[in-house]
């Protein structure tokens, strides 16, 4: 008997044992989705401040020209109501809406007349219920969305704080492009003593067949920037080479056999009718030898002045 009772207690303890861990892990994992519960109620917290926050926001900023047309029209609003309520007495419009409350409710309670069958009755109401829901969605919904909209579209201090942002970078970018711009030329007319320069296109050959355009053309148009120095036509791939300092990457000397050239039957074939007008031809010297360059203004301008530096280049070369 002292054996069977110590069996008993030994698997008394064993169970006590197992029962001690799982209350263990239940109650860990009771406290983990306490825990991630909690998480999930902060977050929502915090969105439905953020909420609340973004609409102080949006109305505070309907009054201080953030968006100056609603807030013109904002003010023009409150001013006319005030006007209307300055020149027609409170008891009128309490009358008046008295009145019209009584009426409505008078009109949809005996306005249809008496009803025949009970149930034709209780159709027909429901039937004019539903169109008066549709004719009130229709005639309601486009305002409340519209004003619903207007009041959305209105910024908060974060929208205007990346709207300022970005305008000012933008036009930081511009006031650095102007910088630029006008060292570029100071130093194209002291340093370089160019007679002209812009950016313009230069044929070259297509290496990759592959990419061939639209008309099968075996060479494309490139951007480069060109200046006429002297005797000396002078180009970079951009204008970011040349402010760098970079070499050029080519030059064709306007001596001996040089000038202007007309366009063949060939590239008038090849070029689209508004590039024929803007399209000019310069050969000479180049670093490779006698040297043909097709080159394509982007204003005919551009293209007449440039033929005339081209003249006025040969001209000195003589």
């Amino acid at each position: 008997a002292s054996i069977v009772v110590a069996e008993e207690m030994i698997k008394s303890a064993i169970m006590s044992a197992q029962q001690s861990k799982i209350d263990l892990i239940g109650s860990s994992i009771g406290a983990f989705n306490t825990v991630r519960g909690l998480g999930g109620n902060i977050q929502l917290i915090q969105n439905t401040l953020g909420t609340v926050l973004d609409i102080v926001e949006k109305f505070r900023n309907a009054f201080n020209f953030s968006d100056p047309f609603k807030s013109t029209a904002l003010l023009l609003v409150l001013f006319v109501l005030w006007l209307f309520l300055a020149l027609v007495p409170t008891r009128a419009l309490v009358l008046v809406a008295g009145f019209a409350q009584y009426a409505a409710t008078f009109k949809a309670r005996y306005g249809s007349g008496p009803a025949a069958n009970p149930h034709e009755s209780e159709t027909n109401s429901d039937q004019k219920e539903k169109l008066n829901n549709e004719k009130v969605d229709k005639d309601v919904t486009p305002i409340i969305a519209w004003l619903n909209n207007a009041f959305r579209a209105l910024p908060t201090d974060e929208d205007l704080r990346r709207a300022y942002f970005w305008e000012s970078r933008r036009i930081a970018e511009q006031e650095c492009e102007e910088i630029a711009s006008q060292k570029r030329v100071s130093r194209l007319q002291r340093l370089w003593k160019a007679e002209w320069h812009s950016n313009i296109d230069l044929r070259i050959a297509n290496d990759d067949k592959r990419k061939k355009g639209v008309s099968g053309r075996d060479w494309v148009w490139v951007s480069i920037f060109g200046i006429i120095q002297n005797r000396r036509f002078l180009w970079w791939q951009n204008v970011q080479d040349f402010d760098d300092g970079a070499a050029p990457g080519g030059r064709i000397f306007l001596a001996g056999h040089a000038g202007l050239a007309g366009l063949s039957p060939l590239d008038q074939r090849e070029l689209r009718e508004d590039e024929v007008p803007l399209v000019t031809n310069i050969f000479g010297r180049g670093e490779e030898g006698q040297q043909k360059l097709m080159l394509l203004m982007p204003k005919l301008e551009i293209k007449e002045k440039f033929e005339m530096a081209i003249v006025g280049a040969l001209a000195k070369s003589d």
